[in-house]
């Protein structure tokens, strides 16, 4: 109405807001749409005054020039973005079932859960699981004593009292002290190994694809200087190669039973790095003198960031540096699983930039 062609709804709009501007709401309602409409706009307003500051090469006094939106579809998102924020506030007073925010909402969610993933490539089963792991609600001896199904919240393992979601999945110690020194694998090296084997399988079939391809000359991308009084001439973007392409010699092995012969042990080449650190995994181009390191956490999305340092640290301090001494070059990079089967954002990147889709 405010803005219709029709004078008399303009009218009607204007004298609305002015009983509204002096409390005249009416009753039984909170807010009314007039002073929604007013705040909106408001609030797009500065954001535009926020967002006009000099950048780029241009010199002083250049006026930026604005995308044209369509006002009524830039109220509806700034709307929908307050109404997001509103409910992230509720979410974060929750004591139990806000966890998840802290580990989940900037780096996985957007990427991993989106609805294709969970409608076409996860079971019923592990559907299940995973939501409910979010949200604690799994049924846990801390959770089955506040429902008032057991008495108890002991651990049938080590017998520990107050036992939570993090102590089941990654924190129990009778595993790590018992389960551990049996000839069998315990149950957090298993699911570390499935992890493992899965990421495995997948980087061996785009090597085994790679070593087929021919041999991508890398490209030096130098910098065009242009001279005073000349304009820019924007160019066509040159696809860069990525490392994979740059060799067809790519030589893969990990530390998983299924890649191990009966009696044989995983050593890290000695000609790269004599070390008796046992790396997850090792991709190397002899002929590229490159060498990939690879590493991979699965802890309670809480504390994966913790050991993910940990580990860098372990690794960089000793097999990089001999590797970059030694054959030129190295990356050593630390994969992060979460235990409720979510993905950070650094294997994304890590894999992209070596033309892996995983």
């Amino acid at each position: 109405m405010k803005y219709s062609k029709v004078p008399e709804s303009q009218k009607i709009y204007q004298y609305r807001l002015k009983l509204d501007q002096q409390g005249h709401i009416g009753q039984g309602r909170i807010t009314s749409p007039a002073l929604a409409l007013e705040r909106l706009e408001r609030s797009c307003a500065v954001d535009k005054l926020m967002d006009s500051g000099q950048h780029g090469r241009q010199g002083l006094g250049f006026k930026s020039k604005f995308r044209k939106v369509d006002p009524r579809r830039e109220l509806i998102e700034r709307f929908r973005k307050e109404a997001e924020e509103k409910r992230l506030i509720i979410l974060h007073k929750y004591e139990m079932q806000s966890s998840w925010l802290f580990w989940g909402l900037n780096q996985m969610m957007a990427s991993d859960n989106s609805w294709s993933t969970l409608l076409f490539q996860y079971s019923q089963r592990l559907l299940k699981f995973m939501v409910n792991a979010q949200l604690n609600t799994l049924p846990t001896p801390d959770n089955l004593r506040r429902w008032n199904l057991s008495k108890d919240s002991v651990c049938g393992l080590c017998a520990e009292k107050l036992v939570a979601l993090s102590h089941v999945l990654a924190g129990c110690p009778w595993v790590r002290t018992v389960e551990n020194k049996l000839q069998r694998e315990d149950r957090f090296t298993w699911r570390h190994n499935n992890v493992l084997y899965l990421l495995a399988s997948v980087i061996q079939g785009h090597l085994d694809y790679a070593n087929k391809r021919k041999v991508v000359a890398p490209k030096n991308q130098l910098i065009r200087f242009i001279k005073a009084g000349q304009t820019h001439r924007p160019q066509l973007r040159r696809t860069t190669c990525s490392v994979i392409e740059e060799a067809s010699d790519w030589v893969l092995d990990f530390d998983l039973p299924e890649w191990r012969l009966a009696g044989s042990a995983y050593v890290f080449p000695h000609e790269i790095c004599a070390t008796p650190l046992k790396i997850d995994g090792h991709i190397i181009s002899r002929a590229a003198r490159v060498c990939f390191g690879l590493e991979l956490t699965c802890q309670m999305e809480e504390n994966i960031e913790k050991w993910h340092q940990s580990k860098l640290r372990k690794y960089d301090t000793e097999i990089s540096f001999e590797v970059r001494k030694m054959a030129g070059g190295s990356i050593v990079s630390s994969l992060r699983v979460g235990t409720e089967f979510c993905r950070p954002s650094s294997s994304t990147t890590w894999s992209h930039g070596c033309e892996l889709d995983m």
